[in-house]
């Protein structure tokens, strides 16, 4: 996944490990004689992209469209970003539009919907598919990255478009993440973002850096959480478009519940009820404060919820 080749001792090493342990891995999988695997649709998270290609599986995320396809291939010596969706195809071309919209031809291109001309002549304008789909070009390696449909992606005041729900999965993919919700529409200048911390892997990871804490609430506005978590908002905002990063965020004191309404049953997060219930949180970020006391319960490891004042961090990243 990186072009640093590796020395003769990781060599060594691997082709112990491979013999000893991913070859039967790969065997258990039904993946023992897989050239080149493709994952298409929602992307993966860094982790089980990595963990494949650890153990030996070629797996590489691709982007195509009935109209053109396909847009990306794994292409033999490109490098393997988790973020992206693979290099480019053969004889393909890509175009981003002022609104991120993705835009592209190539030699695979259909020549039409069958009987619906007009329809045919709105999804191709000059010889340019019109995917529907937002994304950008990562600027490192050139490769495509796709970010949401594009009716689904929300407008900041100077027109900018971005996804929230790209932002979303792409924070919950670390392991100190449990919820993200980005905030921002056409009334506000740039995005802010409200992270709820994962209780568990952060508690143990303050236990052992020797870090004290008494309550989710003590623990979420530790300035060695914000410390933690900031370098993941760093690894997001690497692939936004300036306009469309995470300019501040807050840790919530609080896990979002689907008994309070904020999440569904299928633990979706309620955008518009968030929205309301931290309206004072929000405000007080637009408004350049540092700080801002409210008053929150707390529940304790015996059960016990108390109403408590709590202040509550917001960084700028």
């Amino acid at each position: 996944m990186a072009l640093h080749k590796p020395n003769i001792f990781w060599k060594a090493l691997y082709a112990v490990c491979n013999f000893i342990c991913f070859r039967p891995v790969r065997d258990y999988l039904g993946l023992s004689h897989l050239k080149i695997g493709i994952t298409a649709g929602a992307l993966l998270g860094p982790d089980p992209l990595r963990w494949y290609h650890a153990i030996g599986v070629n797996l590489n995320q691709v982007y195509g469209l009935s109209e053109v396809n396909p847009v990306t291939l794994p292409l033999k010596g490109s490098v393997i970003v988790p973020e992206t969706v693979s290099p480019l195809g053969v004889g393909v071309e890509v175009r981003i539009t002022n609104d991120l919209e993705i835009l592209a031809r190539g030699q695979s291109k259909f020549s039409g919907y069958y009987k619906m001309e007009k329809e045919s002549a709105e999804k191709v304008i000059n010889g340019w598919v019109q995917t529907g789909d937002g994304g950008n070009i990562e600027d490192h390696y050139g490769q495509l990255v796709i970010y949401d449909r594009l009716k689904d992606m929300l407008t900041l005041k100077d027109g900018s478009k971005y996804s929230p729900t790209y932002i979303s999965n792409a924070l919950k993919f670390s392991p100190y993440i449990k919820d993200c919700v980005a905030i921002g529409d056409e009334t506000k200048d740039y995005i802010f973002a409200i992270v709820v911390i994962d209780f568990e892997s952060v508690g143990r990871w303050a236990e052992k850096n020797r870090i004290p804490y008494t309550t989710l609430n003590d623990l979420s506005q530790r300035k060695e959480v914000y410390k933690l978590i900031e370098p993941d908002i760093v690894r997001v905002n690497k692939v936004l478009p300036k306009a469309a990063q995470i300019q501040k965020y807050l840790i919530l004191y609080k896990e979002f519940d689907a008994d309070e309404g904020e999440l569904t049953r299928t633990r979706k997060v309620k955008r518009s009820f968030i929205e309301q219930r931290y309206a004072e949180l929000i405000n007080a970020a637009y408004e350049g404060k540092e700080t801002v006391e409210t008053e929150a319960e707390v529940k304790y490891r015996d059960g016990t919820i108390r109403k408590i004042t709590t202040t509550v961090n917001i960084r700028s990243v």
